[in-house]
């Protein structure tokens, strides 16, 4: 079962879901990615999510990247 795991705090400025998605990659390649953007702007909302497939690989990564910085 998988694990969707919130992440906050992402910049207004474009945010690519590549870019979040090679961050998290790190941990391991099994990790998904989605960046919450506005309809009208295309702009990110400053949330996204990452979805990994067991409990255990969640919690490294909630280890590894709280309070990691994304772009300053």
């Amino acid at each position: 079962m998988s694990v969707r795991l919130y992440v906050g705090n992402l910049p207004k400025e474009p945010v690519d879901r590549d870019e979040l998605q090679a961050i998290f990659a790190e941990a391991s390649p099994s990790v998904s990615t989605k960046v919450i953007k506005d309809r009208k702007t295309g702009k990110c909302r400053g949330f996204g999510f990452v979805t990994v497939p067991n409990d255990e690989l969640a919690e490294q990564i909630i280890e590894k990247f709280n309070g990691h910085v994304f772009k300053d």
